[in-house]
């Protein structure tokens, strides 16, 4: 192999290297994100759940108090 060839391989090799690379932290990247997006959605979820929760709860209460 000529001293060309070496260094075209070489700079092939490294620049599909660096491209993998980055494909694999993009997609790391991108599950982070999701991760987050679901937790998030979840923490959401149960909010509403706790605030529907304690308005049921309040209501009940200010009916109780005026059948008293």
């Amino acid at each position: 192999m000529t001293l060309g060839n070496k260094v075209t391989n070489v700079a092939h090799r490294s620049l599909v290297v660096v491209l993998a690379g980055i494909t694999v932290y993009s997609f790391i990247g991108a599950g982070v994100i999701m991760n987050r997006r679901f937790s998030q959605s979840k923490e959401n979820v149960t909010r509403r759940k706790l605030q529907e929760f304690s308005r049921e709860n309040s209501n009940n209460l200010t009916t109780d108090d005026k059948k008293s």
